[in-house]
């Protein structure tokens, strides 16, 4: 029987790394998608020196740039793809535009990932049982509103109205409207792949003090991939798709926990937004609704 595969972008270091270990010592082949060979070698070796039966591997891919995401996805040859982790992300960061053009904060964090998805959906479909994870963030909370993608697009008024810690609300809410579009588009029955999006905790990472968090105490990495690897291994998810988890919640499996208002902001439960976000997102990254998924397209 051939080994499950997994997929963890941001592999490298923090939650990511910890994320690939902990499925690499649950017996799945884990690609990490890092930005330098350097970055991946290092990782390589940290999941080896835990788990020296680990079957692990790396690959260059830099959310800031599209092209490498299309690139990676290209050459990535595993037949079928059993799960992916969106996990690369920034925090809070001063305001840049990406070679392609989009708020830096806005393509690392959900363009990346929403073309990732669209390129490696033919693989996820062969699997049969497909899971993808987009790490987003209670910090969605900030952007209570619409996401004004006329704004979004127009350089100079995103630069006018730019805050780090609004646009990174603006990019994990994506997040989970990704998750909440994908699901409704592509049921579990006949896509075979369930989607979720959860928020970690506050954890203790470097992301966490590089976007300016220092300040706070977060919990310890183990404990913030704790959902995370439940949404990727536990039975009987399938009619979770579409669902945001939130891992500071005692018990995150139950129902009620998750319903808990102050949890999630009323926009990210708005179809509507959600339609609004798998619109503009085909736009923006040049992809027609009918082509989304389709093979041939990396």
């Amino acid at each position: 029987m051939s080994m499950r595969r997994a997929l963890v972008t941001g592999g490298n270091q923090g939650m990511g790394l910890s994320t690939a270990a902990a499925l690499a010592s649950r017996h799945y082949h884990v690609t990490i998608t890092v930005r330098s060979n350097e970055k991946g070698k290092e990782a390589i070796d940290a999941i080896k020196q835990a788990h020296p039966d680990a079957v692990v591997d790396y690959a260059i891919m830099d959310n800031a740039v599209l092209s490498s995401v299309k690139s990676f996805a290209s050459s990535f040859d595993a037949p079928k793809l059993d799960l992916v982790v969106c996990n690369a992300g920034i925090m809070n960061t001063p305001f840049a535009i990406s070679s392609d053009g989009y708020e830096m904060q806005y393509q690392v964090n959900h363009l990346a990932h929403f073309l990732l998805t669209h390129l490696l959906l033919p693989k996820l479909r062969a699997s049969g049982n497909a899971r993808v994870i987009f790490i987003s963030s209670r910090a969605h909370m900030r952007h209570p509103q619409s996401i004004d993608y006329h704004g979004l697009m127009n350089k100079t008024e995103v630069q006018a109205q730019f805050q780090g810690w609004t646009a990174y609300g603006r990019s994990k809410l994506s997040n989970i409207l990704t998750a909440k579009a994908l699901a409704a588009r592509l049921p579990v029955a006949t896509s075979g792949v369930t989607f979720f999006s959860l928020h970690p905790g506050l954890v203790d990472t470097n992301l966490l003090a590089a976007g300016g968090g220092g300040a706070f105490q977060g919990m310890d990495v183990d404990d913030g991939i704790k959902c995370t690897l439940w949404l990727a291994t536990a039975d009987g998810l399938e009619g979770k798709s579409g669902s945001y988890f939130h891992n500071e919640v005692s018990y995150f499996i139950d129902p009620e926990a998750q319903g808990r208002g102050d949890l999630m902001a009323p926009i990210a439960r708005d179809s509507g937004e959600a339609t609004a976000c798998w619109t503009h997102s085909l736009a923006m990254l040049q992809i027609a609704e009918e082509a989304f998924g389709q093979p041939g397209n990396a």
